[in-house]
């Protein structure tokens, strides 16, 4: 099986209209990320793979500026609904994440929760390089991507190194890379200081509607700065 990018945000486009129903609420890592405010982290932010607005939504109720980006058309219109719906702006746009339309240092921080690892390796590594180079000096990026020690890794189809297009819930058909811990960290080390790294694991009963084919679910979470 080979990666294709447009059927790849063909079937993210069905999956966002299963997902409406379940991804409402911030992720309370990630808000406690945000809750140190622009004192600590800087005012301007950047949400690659916004999904439905759910981060971006809490990100401008804590008075940051933030600009939001997703590879699906819907994602980015539910978005902008949902933003617009609860009086705010942001700049809000399709584009993919290992090509982001913006200039070197433009944003303070960003945050991607459970976006980077969709595609293959080379496309993960690219966007990490991406998320870092919009970042001005100093910058951080917080991020929270899939772990070798997920229950999943090694099931479904085979795409590439490391790398398996789901075949059962709303994710079917998608692609999943999951790094190891030091290929992670030697890509984050090329660019900024890592601050936390850490695997977070869930029990597979806490993403059933997602995941039915899960026993456990793991992730890497990470805050690094950029040098």
């Amino acid at each position: 099986m080979m990666f294709e990018l447009n059927t790849q945000r063909s079937l993210w486009d069905h999956a966002l209209v299963t997902l409406a129903e379940k991804d409402c609420e911030p992720e309370p890592d990630l808000a406690a990320f945000l809750r140190q405010g622009p004192a600590k982290i800087g005012g301007h932010g950047l949400d690659i793979g916004c999904g439905l607005g759910r981060h971006t939504l809490a990100t401008l109720r804590m008075g940051y500026e933030m600009t939001a980006v997703d590879f699906s058309e819907v994602a980015v219109q539910r978005t902008r609904e949902l933003v617009q719906s609860k009086g705010f702006n942001a700049d809000v746009r399709c584009a993919s994440m290992h090509n982001l339309p913006f200039n070197d240092g433009q944003f303070d921080f960003a945050f991607s929760w459970c976006v980077l690892n969709h595609g293959t390796r080379k496309i993960f590594e690219q966007a990490i390089s991406e998320a870092i180079r919009v970042l001005c000096s100093g910058g951080v990026i917080f991020g929270f991507v899939m772990s070798q020690h997920d229950s999943r890794f090694g099931s479904g189809r085979r795409v590439g190194e490391d790398c398996f297009a789901f075949t059962e819930g709303p994710e079917s058909g998608i692609c999943h890379y999951f790094p190891s811990e030091r290929n992670l960290v030697n890509l984050l080390e090329r660019f900024s200081v890592i601050e936390r790294l850490k695997e977070v694991f869930f029990d597979g009963s806490e993403n059933a509607f997602y995941h039915p084919e899960m026993s456990r679910s793991c992730h890497f979470e990470f805050i690094a700065r950029k040098h």
